[in-house]
């Protein structure tokens, strides 16, 4: 039966990369002070091959998840200035951005095209900065949270975004963090609290289907964290395959056992050429084989524990299969 994957991570993996987008948020027409925090269809906000979910609340006219934004107070402090990027613009003083309100996970999913299939994508990198609401709770203090840094200015606050790839669902252990406020340096004169756009490559991320985003703060109370759970974002750069939303995966085989030791069995409807490539989670090519038998036996116990994509190609056709390797 043919079929398609909500990735394509193996197809990928043997594939240029190409055709790199940049999100910069203009699209939405917005003029300075503008901002849109209430997506009514369903589907979040749209641009280039990203779609950013919002949750909004008519009754409390609240939101979370992602709004869009080109608002340019960077003075006034509180909650009522959660959409404002600190430094008043957006990357390269652009008009808008988006912000992140991410009092749990947070994700940037990938646009489905025209077929309804949602191709897997590397994220080259996005232009991150604090919001203005984050900012000054964290230089000043608040009826919620600490001044980073306490009253002497040597407490070793931080605060942190965490990116992880999602792939076919499950959320990698790999991940990328990078801090928007530290004052864990030896040297008092290191402490910062950024204010201005900043480059975060998250290349080494590889490919995947879906960004999660945590947030981790130093300011930690009865209720979670204190510090505002806010960053602003601007010009995200990404690469997708050409293959991955075009290739369907129409050939079956069983696998077993599924959570594996050191060999591994692989039945496949007919005896042909095949070629069997398997993947981390990143993408990364671990081992690489090729057989004319119906049943093949892989010796795996080399790989490190953890998850793995196995891809057969016999015929023209593709199949893909993970395992757990113990």
């Amino acid at each position: 039966m043919k079929k398609l994957l909500p990735i394509a991570l193996m197809l990928l993996a043997t594939s240029f990369l190409t055709g790199q987008t940049v999100a910069d948020f203009e699209n939405f027409g917005l003029a300075a002070g503008e901002f849109i925090n209430n997506d009514t269809t369903g589907a979040g906000f749209a641009t280039e091959c990203l779609s950013l979910p919002n949750d909004f609340n008519e009754n409390y006219q609240s939101w979370s998840g992602w709004a869009i934004s080109a608002n340019t107070d960077v003075t006034t402090p509180g909650f009522t200035n959660d959409l404002s990027s600190i430094s008043g613009a957006g990357f390269d003083n652009s008009t808008s951005y988006a912000v992140a309100f991410s009092p749990g996970e947070n994700v940037i999913r990938t646009t489905p095209d025209a077929s309804g299939y949602a191709p897997a994508i590397v994220y080259d990198g996005m232009y991150v900065n604090n919001n203005t609401f984050a900012f000054l709770s964290m230089r000043d203090g608040d009826a919620f949270a600490k001044r980073f840094g306490g009253e002497t200015g040597e407490d070793p606050d931080f605060f942190s975004i965490v990116f992880k790839p999602i792939t076919i669902g499950i959320t990698r252990t790999d991940s990328v963090e990078f801090f928007l406020a530290d004052f864990r340096f030896e040297n008092p004169d290191e402490d910062y609290i950024l204010d201005e756009w900043t480059w975060v490559d998250l290349s080494s991320l590889g490919v995947m289907d879906e960004l999660s985003i945590t947030m981790r703060s130093s300011d930690v109370g009865e209720f979670g964290i204190n510090t505002p759970l806010y960053f602003c974002m601007d010009n995200v750069i990404t690469s997708k395959s050409p293959r991955a939303s075009t290739v369907e995966l129409n050939l079956d085989f069983d696998i077993y056992p599924t959570l594996v030791d050191n060999s591994l069995t692989l039945d496949l409807e007919k005896a042909g050429d095949s070629e069997i490539n398997i993947f981390s989670l990143n993408g990364a090519l671990k081992q690489r084989h090729a057989s004319f038998s119906q049943h093949i036996q892989l010796e795996v116990g080399a790989l490190e524990a953890g998850f793995y994509f196995i891809q057969i190609i016999q015929d023209g056709e593709y199949g893909l299969q993970k395992f757990v390797k113990k």
